[in-house]
């Protein structure tokens, strides 16, 4: 599909007598091409469960993170047909310095930071509630931190996707700023 999608764009804009087709389709299927395309970037990049660890592959980065079962927070299976997850990672050891900085002093000494919590959702699964089963499962042990209950970890799935969907409405209500503070620096050096 990515070929042809490929292929497509360049026959509209290598051949003369479409580019004035080309803007009007470009302008029309830009959004549903960027779709489609951002679709088959994240196919396949979910999650892998190995002996000690999860490896959690971002779908837009492609970033692989290594999830050691014991520092899982929270598993839940969303309505979207994906698996949220909930883990935390250690706080990077500090530089050495010879005097301690003020912010050591007024946390009161090194190791008091709590760890970083992040949270991870990943794409839509064919078989998410085997996944999350299988993390659930996996999870226990002797030095486990206790799961968090789901209803805390939907609200901050919810919290999430809000953060998200407005970040993108500001980006997209931000376009015309944009276009017009361009449009006054490409004014002024002419």
């Amino acid at each position: 599909m990515l070929i042809l999608y490929g292929v497509a764009v360049a026959v509209l804009v290598f051949v003369p007598s479409l580019r004035p087709l080309t803007s009007l389709l470009w302008l029309a299927f830009s959004g549903v091409g960027s779709w489609a395309l951002l679709q088959e970037i994240r196919r396949g990049r979910t999650i892998r469960l190995y002996d000690q660890y999860a490896l959690i592959q971002r779908s837009l980065s492609g970033r692989v993170v290594r999830v050691p079962y014991a520092n899982l927070r929270g598993i839940l299976v969303t309505r979207r047909g994906g698996v949220a997850i909930l883990h935390h990672q250690p706080r990077p050891a500090p530089p050495v310095a010879d005097s301690p900085s003020l912010t050591d002093l007024q946390r009161g000494g090194e190791g008091d930071a709590p760890p970083i919590q992040r949270l991870v959702i990943t794409a839509r699964l064919s078989d998410a509630v085997g996944l999350a089963a299988a993390l659930s499962e996996r999870h226990g042990g002797a030095n486990a931190a206790p799961l968090i209950p789901p209803n805390h970890l939907r609200a901050l799935v919810r919290r999430r996707l809000l953060r998200d969907t407005l970040l993108a409405l500001l980006i997209l209500a931000g376009t015309p700023l944009y276009v017009i503070v361009i449009a006054r620096i490409l004014y002024v050096r002419l």
